[in-house]
């Protein structure tokens, strides 16, 4: 698939925002809660390989965060996670 403009704007606007939820996230474990963001992608109608595309990562290895496999991602993974499901990284926190 190429990307077009539009991509690249959603793209960056998906890392501002990373960043900013980055920089407000208090000191916290990073456990992820599985259920939050399998049930936060089902509202947003995203699938899971659309999600993975937006944060960065591969469709297997964000089946394993909906799955509870991989739970405490890095903080900027968390981040960008975040801001693709259009919450903050408390919002999915355990």
């Amino acid at each position: 698939m190429e990307k077009t403009s539009k991509t690249y704007a959603s793209d960056h606007a998906i890392e501002r925002a990373a960043k900013r939820a980055a920089a407000n996230v208090e000191d916290h474990p990073r456990v992820l809660d599985p259920a939050k963001i399998a049930a936060r992608r089902a509202e947003l109608m995203l699938t899971q390989a659309q999600v993975a595309a937006a944060i960065g990562i591969s469709q297997p290895a964000y089946a394993r965060m909906e799955t509870g496999g991989r739970v405490d991602p890095r903080l900027s993974t968390a981040a960008k996670l975040a801001a693709a499901l259009s919450v903050s990284v408390s919002d999915l926190l355990d």
